[in-house]
């Protein structure tokens, strides 16, 4: 079986190449192989800002703790990994939403890991296509510049809404990143 290095690159035989999940894949049994995504990191200068705002009648602010029952009512609409991948939570740092009356169609949180604010963003299905997205990452990086703190946003490479909605507010994309998950051995 052909092994892969761990390292910079690899080794494979007399050619050298970079160490990507299709590589990783490639040298495993398909059995041990549980995912494999791409996605891309946005970073954001806050020169760069397009702060953008919902069309009535949608209105936009912050999140407290009374909106947990809205916000498990919008998870209830979307898919659950459309609710694992945006991990909105409204004790994180920055919390905003978007509502029709008491309804929340659109929300986003940001919190901190490895020195940046991380921003994530979920619409309500029967709402998306209508530039919520942008809105809300648009206030939390606001409101993250606020704190002082430096956005970054993530998303699977084949989610071409979450990626607009990140570069429509002024994110630049800085990075591919690829996972491989595994199943024990």
């Amino acid at each position: 079986m052909p092994r892969a290095y761990l390292g910079l690159g690899t080794n494979l035989g007399d050619r050298h190449a970079n160490l990507t999940a299709a590589v990783i894949m490639d040298s495993l049994p398909a059995e041990r192989v549980r995912t494999s995504d791409r996605g891309f990191i946005f970073h954001l200068e806050a020169d760069r800002l397009n702060v953008r705002a919902p069309a009535a009648p949608i209105s936009m602010r912050a999140l407290t703790g009374a909106d947990q029952p809205a916000l498990q009512s919008l998870f209830g609409r979307c898919e659950a990994d459309e609710v694992d991948d945006a991990y909105v939570e409204v004790g994180h740092e920055v919390a905003c939403g978007c509502f029709v009356g008491e309804r929340m169609v659109a929300c986003g949180s940001g919190y901190r890991r490895h020195g940046f604010m991380d921003l994530g963003v979920l619409t309500d299905p029967a709402f998306r296509g209508r530039r919520l997205a942008p809105a809300i990452v648009s206030d939390m990086a606001r409101r993250a510049t606020d704190l002082a703190a430096v956005c970054m946003y993530r998303c699977d490479q084949t989610n071409t809404a979450s990626r607009r909605a990140a570069e429509v507010a002024g994110f630049t994309r800085c990075f591919i990143t690829e996972t491989v998950t595994l199943a024990p051995a």
